[in-house]
């Protein structure tokens, strides 16, 4: 659908611009396939959405441009995976631009949002103009080439670290810019996978099994991500996305919730939705619990 007549932010001309995703129109769709058919999002828990986030960010060019990497990653590794978490995933130089558009898409978003970034704008513009051309096929990879994704599951535990850490971990949307005083990298997940692109350059013997190779490879498990910092930023994430609608939810759409919950039960039990908010029933909270990892 056209939105606005304006600059297409990755190739640069004037154009009409397309109603963009942020995170692919599949992942929502998988959403609904696999849940309730209404969707929200912590930061408007109060609204009901059949989509997810768009912007008016790129010419039908451009959109189409994506729309082949999508395509190719929804295909042969988002629904391979969640068919079966175990099986080895091969792919070639699709996943490493379907990646770069990825992150591409959340930096140049919160960038338009004039977010203060804390001494890293700098490397933030470099960041953006290589991935933008990379896209372009004007150049290749150099100072931004680390991307890695995490692959969880629904946790095989008693015991979590925050609340609703499996609904965030297996079933909610993120993104964002993530800083420490020394570090940066843009950060997005959806459904079961977790993608980070360094801007700082990180520990590497830190992130086992996660690095996306520039060209052909293999997703696989077990993974572990022993970086204390991109723990702590994890659970900080499934703490604020939990508080936000837990906290910003008003006592009508509760009972609307509850009473859509009710009425749907019998089509939501087993499906990956009811997996997950069943796990976090059942476990207990303890910030102690957790360590970052997951293996066959």
């Amino acid at each position: 659908m056209i939105e606005v007549e304006g600059h297409c932010r990755l190739c640069g001309l004037s154009k009409p611009l397309q109603n963009s995703h942020i995170i692919p129109k599949f992942v929502f769709d998988w959403m609904k396939e696999t849940g309730p058919r209404f969707l929200r999002r912590p930061e408007q828990p109060n609204v009901r959405y059949q989509d997810g986030q768009k912007e008016a960010l790129l010419c039908w060019d451009c959109e189409q441009l994506f729309g082949l990497d999508e395509h190719r990653f929804a295909e042969r590794v988002f629904r391979p995976f969640l068919a079966n978490p175990n099986q080895e995933i091969r792919y070639d130089e699709f996943l490493i631009r379907f990646s770069v558009s990825l992150s591409w898409r959340i930096l140049v978003s919160e960038a338009l949002s004039d977010r203060v970034h804390d001494g890293f704008d700098n490397r933030l513009s470099e960041a953006e103009l290589e991935w933008r051309n990379f896209l372009l096929k004007r150049q290749h990879l150099k100072n931004f080439d680390r991307f890695h994704v995490f692959l969880a599951d629904i946790l095989d535990a008693e015991n979590q670290p925050v609340n609703n850490l499996n609904q965030y971990l297996t079933r909610f949307t993120d993104g964002c810019i993530a800083m420490s005083q020394s570090a940066c990298a843009v950060y997005v997940k959806f459904s079961r996978f977790l993608f980070w692109a360094e801007i700082t350059e990180y520990d590497q013997s830190k992130w086992l099994g996660t690095r996306i190779q520039n060209g052909c490879g293999i997703l696989s498990t077990p993974q572990t991500v022993s970086d204390a910092r991109f723990g702590r930023f994890l659970l900080h994430r499934a703490k604020l996305a939990s508080e936000r609608y837990w906290l910003g939810i008003s006592e009508r759409q509760k009972r609307r919730i509850d009473k859509a919950f009710q009425k749907n039960a019998v089509n939501l039990i087993g499906t990956d939705f009811w997996r997950s908010f069943q796990a976090d029933m059942e476990a207990d909270v303890d910030p102690h619990s957790w360590k970052l990892g997951r293996s066959n």
